[in-house]
């Protein structure tokens, strides 16, 4: 007789585990809009236009960006003035700035980046594909709370052994804040402006163990791709780099956005268009 058969000593199982979650039931579509994760629906909102990108070009997909964040805003009016519209009365001032939701008080600011950014760049497509290709694949595969620096990048403002964080990408804000150094994480690359006033208070380049250091830390740790850093000096380096991470200015070159005026005319014509969206619906 034959040798018995070895029986392996170890069986792979695949066991499905569910996990049963009591969560609240909201009381009103407000209480929805409250507890949405902005960074988790642009990030939703960049997978729907590539779809519509690679079947319907640029153009289509910037109309649905725009028509949407239109829609958001709108939707948002109407159930936060619901009282006053069933009463019969007009909005005059629609909050599409979310002013009254601080959860998506950032989509503006996100949506307005992505039309200002190379996923809409007909230049970038035509001058480089595979730099497209690449870019939108990492949009699309990295985690919501890091890609959205690429759409609007997060500035830091050092001065005085204070850090202010979340601040406009404005030039006009910038001359009234007055900082020392400045700092740009726009996820490819973490940008650290020194003023000339920082020049002389700061230290250049930055100690290992100072507040600035430590926090490029953090953000390379924290991803699973490693930006690039780059130091730069007022009046010695070129400041073009930093200058144009500026988004809320008017964009050098036009691609047929409202974006591409600033982010002040933008919200402009957001309003004017949530006030025609709003008798549209009134009507």
């Amino acid at each position: 007789a034959g040798e018995p058969k070895q029986k392996p000593a170890h069986v792979m199982k695949q066991r499905l585990r569910i996990y049963t979650i009591q969560v609240p039931v909201a009381k009103s579509v407000l209480d929805l809009y409250d507890y949405v994760d902005a960074r988790a629906v642009v990030a939703l909102l960049v997978h729907k236009c590539g779809q519509v990108i690679f079947d319907k070009g640029l153009e289509e997909a910037r109309s649905l960006v725009e028509d949407w964040v239109i829609n958001l805003m709108g939707e948002y009016t109407t159930h936060l003035n619901r009282r006053l519209l069933a009463a019969g009365d007009k909005v005059v001032d629609p909050d599409v700035e979310f002013k009254e939701c601080k959860a998506l008080d950032s989509v503006p600011y996100y949506v307005y980046g992505m039309l200002r950014g190379d996923v809409f760049s007909r230049r970038c497509i035509s001058e480089n594909a595979d730099k497209w290709v690449y870019l939108f694949c990492a949009y699309t595969s990295n985690p919501p709370k890091d890609i959205v620096h690429a759409f609007y990048p997060a500035l830091s403002i050092y001065s005085e052994n204070r850090v202010y964080r979340k601040n406009p990408l404005s030039r006009d804000f910038l001359k009234e804040t007055g900082g020392n150094v400045y700092m740009v994480d726009t996820f490819f690359k973490v940008v650290v402006y020194y003023t000339r006033e920082g020049q002389a208070a700061v230290e250049f380049p930055p100690p290992h163990d100072g507040i600035i250091r430590r926090d490029i830390g953090h953000i390379r740790m924290s991803r699973g791709t490693a930006p690039l850093v780059v130091f730069l000096r007022e009046g010695i380096d070129d400041p073009r780099l930093f200058e144009d991470l500026l988004l809320e200015e008017a964009a050098k070159a036009g691609s047929g956005s409202p974006a591409d005026y600033g982010f002040g005319p933008f919200m402009d014509v957001m309003r004017t268009e949530v006030q025609a969206f709003l008798e549209e619906e009134a009507s």
